[in-house]
Formats: C-alpha cells, sequence, structure tokens
C-alpha cells in the first residue's frame, strides 16, 4: 500500500482505521493523521496506548501496530 508498509492489506488498512475512530476517541478528539510526522506516530500512539490501558480502555499489540500503520501511511506524503 505504501513504501513504508508494502505489505500492509487494504484489510488491514482499514482496520486500522477503524480502531483509531473507536479507541482513540474514547480518551480524546482525533487528531489529523497529517498532523504529526510519519516518524512521529509510532512513539505518539505508544503512550496513548500505555494511558488506554491503564485507564482499562484496553489496546493490545496488534490494534496497536494497526492504529499506528494506518496513521503512519496516512501521514507519508505521496511520491
Amino acid at each position: 500500500m505504501n513504501a513504508v508498509y508494502p505489505d500492509l492489506t487494504l484489510a488491514d488498512f482499514n482496520q486500522g482505521k477503524i480502531l483509531y475512530g473507536e479507541k482513540c476517541v474514547a480518551c480524546h478528539a482525533l487528531k489529523s493523521p497529517k498532523s504529526l510526522s510519519p516518524e512521529r506516530w509510532p512513539s505518539m500512539v505508544a503512550d496513548m496506548t500505555n494511558k488506554a490501558n491503564k485507564k482499562e480502555m484496553r489496546i493490545d499489540p496488534t490494534q496497536e501496530a494497526l492504529i499506528i500503520k494506518y496513521l503512519v501511511t496516512m501521514s507519508t506524503p505521496a511520491k
């Protein structure tokens, strides 16, 4: 789907988008994927996942990875 995640399927991309909407909005307004650089999203999502899991808003490692892949893909400039 992109150069960063060449094996990312459309189904996984869409699942990441859905999870982003469902999981992240439970705690705060959603940011535009383009609001952060592709390099910044993984650490941001990791930080937010830790906070969510402390609040019993469970995000498992697979869900976290899908959210990151969606956000990184959407924030990567087209070539």
